[in-house]
């Protein structure tokens, strides 16, 4: 069967087979739009280019190497497979035929992109070691033998800013004759350099900035990204230079198309749609048996491998035929895959954004978005990742329950219409530049009226103070030297705050490292009793050693997987501004956010049904961040239970009613389960965690485990206060999956907590965003600005929803029959007082 008639077949059973909502998009192709290749490109490139059937150039390709050579810096943010890569090769090899010491820095975000693109620069300029360039990958996986070799021979070394970081800056004396002779830096994906990654750096590019420039060397920089909205703020921040921007794509692309697919609504009462991981197994396991070679985005690890998991289990689905690809995988074992799909023999591969990138793997016939990945970005840089040969192809965006992929879903001309995002970086966060600093003064002295990007000697002045305080540096006149021991990068993770990966070992006869996490999700993936999944396979965690950074894993069939609670308490250390409104106050600053794991529950595979749950007793775990609050006054609170309607009636507990208490009051050892009173002569209440009114008998709702002891003091404020509770809850889930449309970030960067009795509001409500990085990265500040308009987003999510009462796709899983009500009543009331003060 040809490839047309398997993609119309696979078209045809999406439509009549699969029960969701289906909405189609056509985009149509281009056509090409060319150029000459420019006079000063030497004649044995180009009778390299034409031995690659490249006689002419795109005209965005002939533009950027013009401006290359007229010495501007400059940025190409054009499509995915659209030759950004030879706006930097051409250049590049032509300053070494030219000039034979000419050197060139490569930079990529990750090594599997590094090696790829070297590979194909080796296609494309066979090299014949003489006349042409020297080209070596750097990184922590060359061998240690190679590295001398690469430091005196290579004019093109292709890294990743880990690698700078850690081994190539704080080791720069024996780079001498690279640096001395640097003729460009080559900066792929800038689009990637974005919250702590981008803001760490933009620092590292700080650094490399002295060093070139203790060299001698003033580089020009050629950059790539796809589309974002700052694509030219972005690159001048990390080259710190003027540049030009590329944005036209001239390239020729097949016709496709997009189509939103929404999962059927399961149940009708409570809106609930059937899981999206069920949906994409569902349409992967349709791709692989018509022989459609597809890629799956998920945007978890765990999603990664319980998709592959669920794939593995038909029986004529083998392991040659689905792979998953995500961070943690060792990387002989990520080449592997990448080389599996480049050669088509893995029909389906599931992933995480790792595979967003501009890796080799192949011409993929179809694309699967399994929920919003962030960033308008980031989702056409997945969706691009099919029909990379030019042919027609397919992109499927499958919705999850979210209010934002509902908003989206409602909304597709957002998409379509809708500029990309800007990359927030904030690369003089007090913490990353801190650091930075000692990196750079332990590669060379600092002048004492020395600018570190553009900050000025006097903005700097306190750091080297408390650098003096601590003896780190001393000052000699007009310089400070380092003085203390140790080596300042190794304490900095490029990708958090608080670095330190976790080794994950795998505990069968022979210990063996099978991958790795970073710290801070080892707290809530790792803890003890988890089940840890890696390729499809589940391990059950038997122990966590933070102190000796490993987790020991034994590989266990489970018919369930895991899922962590979390307890989490706010302490504000500062408060910088504050905006005053009739009943409410929008406040930011920084916070300290106390979170420790309590527990988890037991998941069954596929129905998601809850089989067990355990308490557990986790160390703490302490967060120092920014955030802002929304603090409701008592006449706000008191206005809200005005509006609401619950009924008065009197409950009927049942005959055994006050044996029951008697027995609750005994199990909690006759004291509140709250505030830890004792009884004293009268007796405690005793109050149902759950409504009563929200179960069918008085049987089920009398369950122990949904009844708790609580003095007159606390259950008055509990049942005062659970409808307030119910509303908030569900304004919280909305303002979680919605402000990432404000925000170029995914909804993980940032939390948002509702509380109704919050130690930050004197025991009245507050609805708490934070940062979910130490020492925060600017994203509570845009959501300070910001947040009536995601609070408008949220109210058109709520009105747009079908369901009655609430359901995951507006405010989550209804607490109360009035929650949908309330909440909308909360936004309502919030914008309504927004509204009369502007």
């Amino acid at each position: 069967m040809d490839y047309n008639n398997k993609l119309s077949d696979f078209l045809m059973s999406l439509k009549n087979e699969m029960s969701g909502e289906l909405i189609f998009r056509n985009i149509a192709g281009q056509d090409a739009v060319f150029d000459a290749i420019p006079q000063r490109v030497d004649l044995s490139i180009r009778s390299f280019l034409a031995a690659n059937g490249i006689s002419k150039l795109f005209k965005h390709q002939s533009d950027a190497l013009n401006a290359v050579f007229r010495r501007e810096n400059v940025v190409i943010t054009t499509g995915v497979s659209s030759g950004k890569s030879l706006c930097y090769q051409v250049p590049v090899v032509q300053s070494i035929l030219d000039d034979h010491e000419s050197s060139s820095l490569f930079l990529y975000p990750t090594k599997a992109l590094s090696r790829d693109q070297l590979k194909q620069m080796n296609n494309l300029f066979p090299n014949d070691n003489n006349r042409m360039f020297k080209a070596f990958v750097y990184d922590g996986d060359t061998p240690a033998d190679k590295r001398k070799h690469i430091r005196n021979h290579a004019n093109i070394v292709v890294t990743n800013p880990d690698m700078l970081h850690m081994s190539i800056l704080p080791h720069h004396t024996t780079w001498e004759k690279f640096f001395s002779g640097l003729r460009y830096v080559v900066i792929d994906e800038i689009h990637t350099y974005r919250g702590v990654f981008g803001s760490h750096f933009i620092n590292v590019m700080r650094r490399l900035h002295r060093i070139m420039k203790f060299y001698g060397a003033s580089p020009q920089y050629i950059m790539t990204s796809a589309t974002i909205a700052n694509a030219r703020e972005t690159a001048e921040k990390i080259s710190g230079q003027k540049v030009t921007l590329i944005d036209q794509d001239y390239s020729a692309k097949g016709s496709r198309y997009f189509i939103y697919y929404n999962p059927p609504i399961v149940n009708e009462e409570l809106g609930i749609r059937k899981s999206s991981l069920l949906e994409a197994e569902e349409i992967g396991y349709k791709l692989i048996r018509n022989d459609l070679q597809s890629i799956i985005f998920a945007q978890t690890r765990k999603s990664v491998e319980l998709i592959v998991n669920y794939l593995l289990r038909h029986e004529d689905v083998s392991e040659k035929d689905v792979r998953g690809y995500r961070s943690g995988y060792l990387p002989g074992f990520r080449r592997e895959i990448e080389q599996e799909l480049q050669q088509g023999n893995a029909k389906c591969v599931v992933a995480t954004n790792a595979l967003e990138l501009g890796i080799d793997i192949g011409s993929l016939d179809v694309s699967v978005i399994s929920g919003y990945p962030g960033t308008i970005a980031s989702l056409w840089q997945q969706a691009g990742r099919a029909g990379r040969s030019g042919k027609e192809s397919v992109n499927i965006y499958l919705t999850s329950a979210s209010p934002l992929d509902q908003y989206l879903y409602s909304h597709p001309e957002y998409i379509f219409d809708r500029e990309s995002e800007k990359a927030i970086t904030n690369p003089d966060h007090l913490l990353i530049l801190f650091n930075h600093l000692q990196c750079a003064v332990f590669e060379l002295p600092f002048k004492n009226d020395e600018y570190f990007g553009n900050l000025s000697p006097e903005e700097i002045i306190d750091m080297w103070e408390v650098l003096k305080e601590e003896r780190k540096v001393f000052e000699d006149r007009d310089s400070y030297y380092w003085t203390a021991g140790g080596y300042p990068p190794e304490l900095i993770s490029l990708r958090n705050i608080d670095s330190g990966l976790i080794k994950l070992i795998n505990d069968a006869p022979q210990r063996t490292i099978i991958g790795y996490t970073d710290r801070h999700s080892s707290y809530w993936l790792l803890h003890p009793k988890a089940i840890y999944i890696h390729d499809g396979t589940s391990y059950i965690v038997k122990d966590l050693n933070l102190e000796e950074k490993y987790a020991l894993l034994q590989e266990a069939e489970m018919d369930y997987f895991t899922q962590a609670q979390m307890k989490t308490e706010f302490d504000i250390e500062s408060t910088d501004n504050a905006k005053e409104y009739k009943g409410f106050t929008i406040e930011k600053g920084e916070l300290i956010v106390r979170s420790r794991v309590i527990g988890f529950q037991a998941k069954k595979w596929y129905t998601h049904e809850i089989v067990g749950q355990e308490e557990l007793e986790m160390p703490e775990h302490a967060l120092d961040t920014y955030g802002c609050w929304i603090k409701l006054s008592a006449d706000f609170v008191e206005s809200l239970r005005q509006s609401d309607s619950w009924s008065n009636n009197r409950n009927n507990y049942g005959a055994d009613w006050n044996l029951i208490k008697e027995a609750v009051r005994r199990r909690d050892h006759y004291s509140c389960r709250n505030c830890g009173k004792l009884e004293d002569g009268a007796n405690h209440d005793v109050h149902h965690i759950k409504p009563f009114r929200f179960f069918d008998s008085a049987r089920e709702a009398n369950a122990m485990e949904n009844l708790i002891t609580l003095c007159k003091s606390c259950h008055h404020q509990a049942e005062s206060q659970v409808r307030v509770v119910s509303g908030l809850d569900g304004v919280r889930h909305l303002l979680q999956n919605m402000s990432p449309l404000k925000l170029m970030c995914d909804n993980t960067d940032i939390r948002v907590f509702a509380e109704s009795a919050s130690s930050l509001n004197a025991q009245l409500p507050a609805i708490v965003f934070y940062d979910a990085i130490s020492g925060g990265i600017g994203l509570s500040e845009e959501v300070y600005k910001e947040f009536f308009s995601i609070l408008r987003k949220s109210l058109e999510v709520l009105k747009s929803c079908q369901c009655d009462s609430g359901c995951p796709s507006c405010i989550g899983p209804s607490a109360s029959k009035d929650s949908k009500k309330y909440s909308a009543i909360i936004i309502s009331k919030l914008l309504k007082v927004h509204n009369e003060k502007a």
